[in-house]
């Protein structure tokens, strides 16, 4: 058991100590969750040395099941990948072909071998044509985001005569780490100099150790910290715990922000973003990039390292889009008939645009002009002007022309107030939809 010292002494923890202490712990004890990190890898020891006839993978969720290799190792798998049977519950796309390639067994591989559909517990399974021993298995999950879909998993393995037995259950171990986190020495009282107690932001912890990062930052926000506080323990968990991972915690979140991406990775994003614009022209040339991604290319001359995706304004005249929901109508179809998807969202005034087959996104924002005003939610209402705007003017980024305000600048004092040339990763936009609601709809 992990022990805070100074609480022996009758000290309050600080918050500090607190995110130290569990992550600590966790990397001790709990190394297997690693694995859900991007290119993670579990290793699996059958101590028992079963002889088997099947090995099933199985996911106790809705989400696919899908990794890179799938790794069985003992004295008897010379003649493993040619004799084998491979099925799974179900497969997305074309991967009952990619499947009976075998690659799941290639060390080397790095790609994904097999995918099941989004169906209830999903499954793997390896059938042996003889009884075979099995030592240990080892498992690699996807290189993206995507490898938290693992969450959960299960190894089992069906011995000579039939029955069954379960060697590795990730739900258990995360019963486990909870019930072992509750009762870490020195962690249970109050925080010194802080409001929360130590219990809640080790809740927080806890989560996040078990990566489910959307529930972590949904209860942290609703803790009573000061804004200090908040920030002071969101940057001791980015330096601690989720650096490491290539993730950081910022204002959208906990994402994987562009100072993980690699150069290749960011241009493709702003080629792929460009594509965007360019479909979204043939609707209207007032179209170009807006919010964070003017910062990006007028300050930094760099994808901004804390931010995670790109924004894209598009500003339609009243006669032809009265509502916001009826510009977001005119760009899903423009997209979707250019071969882009649309995430039909209930957002007020904005679209997450991407493509089949693509793990990356971008927000398409709607605009109506008013007059001689335009405004994008969730910006202030009429604060920006026709002529601030359009027509949009070329500045570069990573090589690429791109698309901005006519005058970005004081577009930029406009969003972001006259402190905009230095770097603000806590900003946040007011997000006041009620400004918006005789437009919503």
């Amino acid at each position: 058991m992990v022990r805070y010292e100074a609480a022996e002494a009758g000290k309050e923890p600080k918050m500090a100590d607190i995110v130290k202490v569990i992550a600590k712990f966790a990397d001790e004890n709990y190394e297997d969750f690693k694995f859900l990190n991007p290119d993670g890898t579990l290793s699996i020891d059958l101590d028992d040395q079963p002889t088997i006839t099947k090995l099933r993978l199985e996911l106790p969720s809705q989400e696919p099941l899908h990794l890179v290799s799938v790794i069985p190792e003992g004295p008897d798998m010379a003649d493993l990948m040619e004799h084998a049977k491979l099925t799974m519950s179900s497969a997305w796309k074309r991967y009952g072909d990619v499947l009976q390639k075998r690659i799941l067994f290639d060390p080397n591989n790095r790609e994904t071998a097999f995918h099941t559909k989004r169906e209830a517990r999903p499954w793997l399974e390896i059938e042996f044509k003889n009884p075979t021993r099995v030592d240990r298995v080892r498992l690699r999950n996807r290189p993206n985001g995507t490898s938290i879909r693992a969450r959960g998993i299960q190894l089992l393995c069906q011995k000579t005569g039939g029955a069954w037995t379960t060697y590795y259950d990730g739900i258990m171990r995360e019963r486990e780490f909870l019930h072992d986190a509750e009762k870490l020495d020195g962690l249970s009282g109050g925080v010194s100099g802080v409001d929360a107690s130590a219990g809640e932001l080790l809740k927080v912890l806890a989560l996040i150790e078990l990566r489910d990062y959307a529930d972590a930052v949904k209860y942290f926000d609703l803790l009573p910290l000061a804004e200090s506080e908040a920030k002071a323990f969101r940057a001791k968990t980015n330096a601690e715990i989720l650096s490491p991972r290539r993730l950081e915690w910022q204002i959208h979140g906990i994402r994987r922000s562009f100072r993980f991406w690699s150069k290749a990775e960011q241009a493709e994003y702003v080629r792929f973003s460009n594509g965007v614009i360019d479909a979204l022209r043939k609707v209207t040339d007032n179209t170009c990039f807006g919010f964070g991604s003017v910062l990006s290319i007028v300050r930094d001359k760099a994808l901004m390292p804390h931010d995670d995706d790109l924004d894209v304004l598009i500003a339609f005249e009243p006669s032809r889009a009265p509502t916001l929901a009826t510009g977001i109508k005119l760009i899903r179809e423009v997209l979707e008939e250019a071969g882009y998807v649309v995430a039909h969202t209930n957002h007020m005034a904005h679209q997450w645009v991407t493509r089949a087959g693509y793990s990356h996104k971008i927000d398409v924002f709607v605009g109506i002009f008013e007059g001689e005003s335009i405004s994008w939610y969730p910006g202030a209402r009429r604060a920006l002007s026709r002529d601030m705007m359009f027509p949009a003017r070329e500045m570069e980024l990573l090589g690429q022309p791109c698309l901005v305000p006519r005058e970005p600048e004081s577009y930029l004092e406009r969003v972001y107030g006259s402190g905009w040339r230095v770097p603000d990763p806590e900003f946040r936009h007011a997000w006041d939809s009620s400004q918006y609601a005789d437009i919503a709809r």
